[in-house]
């Protein structure tokens, strides 16, 4: 996802397009939600809005044309603008595929382990068995 991500900023910060930074996030998050394991579609719908932020903001940071702060964050708040019909779209679609793949059972094993009781796999397997 970083690859994706950051590859996809650097080529919006270079030709001034936002388009670039969504193909990038939509690849990165595809890829991710494809080749994740099932125990992990939790941390592959909830880490890509957080790693793009990271990976724009260093983009940012690297294709900037002056070192002040208010020039980044003026390109980063321009880029997540032109980006939102992306990051939402691809969020969703990121979520029909994470649930397909196993995401309400993480959902069900995460509840469990917070409530303090055994895994649910566990159980069910020493009730079968």
């Amino acid at each position: 996802m970083v690859a994706a991500f950051l590859a996809g900023n650097l080529l919006a910060a270079g030709i001034a397009h936002s388009w670039p930074a969504g193909l990038g996030f939509a690849a990165g998050c595809l890829l991710a939600v494809a080749y994740a394991r099932r125990e992990s579609m939790l941390l592959v719908v909830v880490a890509p809005p957080v790693i793009f932020l990271i990976t724009l903001v260093g983009a940012e940071l690297i294709t900037a044309s002056s070192a002040s702060a208010l020039a980044t964050a003026e390109g980063v708040l321009l880029t997540l603008a032109g980006t939102a019909p992306w990051l939402f779209g691809v969020m969703i679609i990121t979520l029909v595929v994470a649930m397909t793949r196993g995401l309400p059972s993480c959902i069900r094993r995460l509840g469990a382990e917070l409530a303090g009781r055994p895994d649910l796999e566990t159980a069910s397997s020493e009730v079968t068995g």
